[in-house]
C-alpha cells in the first residue's frame, strides 16, 4: 500500500525523455579551403613581337683593279656608323627544369636603314649604297629563372636579304673619259647572332623583355665592271664588305598554357 501511494504522488513529476533532451555531439567544422597562388612557369609555346634599333653597320670597302697602264687608286669618304629601326615578330618554346630554362626562338624583322659611302677614282666620285631589307634569326636560349624574372643567353643562325648598288658616271675628261658602270645586286647573307636578355612574367600568359644581339653576316663580295664606248672592260671594282651590327629591342610575348 505504501509503494502504491509513493508511485501515485510522484507520477506528475515523471515524464519520458524527449528527443531534445538527448546530447548529440556536433560534427567537426570543415577544414578551411586554402586558395593556392598560381605557380609561375616559363614552360610552353609563345608568340609575340619586338621593336628597337640596329646600329653600327657601315658601307662597303672597295678595291679597284688597275687599268692597263694606269695604277689603280681610290679614296673614300666613310658614312660612319649608321642606325636603323628594326622590328618584327617571333615564335618560341621554353621548357623549365627547376630554375633552369632551355628553349628555342625564331624571329623575322624589317630594317629601315642603309649605309652609303662616296668614292673617288681618278678624280671621279660615285656612291656605293648598302641596304639590309630584312633580317631573321633562329636561336637557342639558356636561362635561369628567379620566379617571375628570367635572365638568359642566346645564340644561333642569322640571315639577311640585302641590296647593294653603285654607279660610275660617264666622264668627259681624265683617264676614265667615256667610262661608266651601274650595278645593283640582291642576295641573302648568312652568319650568326649572339646576345642575351631579361624577361618578366606580367601574368601567367604575358611576358615582356629586353634583348641585345650582335649579328655578324660575314664578308659580302661583289663586283662591278666599267666599260668604255667600245664595251671594253678596263678595270673592275670589287667590294669586300664585312657586315656586322648591334641590335637592342623591347619585346612582348603571349604564352600559351
Amino acid at each position: 500500500m505504501r509503494w502504491f501511494l509513493l508511485a501515485a504522488l510522484s507520477a506528475p513529476f515523471v515524464r519520458p525523455a524527449a528527443a531534445a533532451d538527448l546530447i548529440v555531439p556536433e560534427p567537426p567544422a570543415p577544414a578551411p579551403i586554402e586558395i593556392m597562388a598560381p605557380i609561375n612557369t616559363w614552360s610552353g609555346l609563345y608568340i609575340g613581337g619586338q621593336a628597337g634599333g640596329a646600329f653600327g653597320f657601315d658601307g662597303a670597302d672597295t678595291v679597284y683593279n688597275s687599268r692597263p697602264g694606269y695604277p689603280g687608286a681610290f679614296a673614300t669618304t666613310p658614312s660612319g656608323n649608321k642606325s636603323s629601326f628594326i622590328g618584327g615578330g617571333h615564335i618560341g618554346y621554353d621548357y623549365q627544369i627547376g630554375n633552369v630554362v632551355i628553349g628555342a626562338v625564331a624571329d623575322i624583322n624589317k630594317m629601315s636603314g642603309s649605309s652609303e659611302r662616296s668614292f673617288s677614282v681618278g678624280g671621279v666620285s660615285f656612291p656605293v649604297k648598302d641596304k639590309i631589307d630584312y633580317m631573321g634569326t633562329v636561336r637557342g636560349r639558356l636561362g635561369y629563372a628567379y620566379d617571375r624574372f628570367l635572365v638568359y643567353g642566346t645564340g644561333g643562325l642569322a640571315y639577311a636579304k640585302r641590296s647593294q648598288s653603285t654607279s660610275f658616271p660617264t666622264t668627259t675628261s681624265g683617264p676614265f673619259t667615256g667610262y661608266n658602270f651601274s650595278e645593283k645586286t640582291d642576295k641573302t647573307d648568312t652568319g650568326y647572332a649572339v646576345g642575351g636578355g631579361i624577361d618578366y612574367l606580367v601574368s601567367r600568359n604575358l611576358s615582356v623583355g629586353l634583348e641585345y644581339l650582335y649579328a655578324d653576316l660575314g664578308n659580302n663580295d661583289w663586283s662591278a665592271k666599267a666599260t668604255n664606248g667600245a664595251q671594253q672592260v678596263d678595270f673592275t671594282a670589287n667590294t669586300n664588305d664585312r657586315t656586322d651590327f648591334h641590335t637592342v629591342w623591347a619585346k612582348m610575348s603571349y604564352r600559351f598554357d
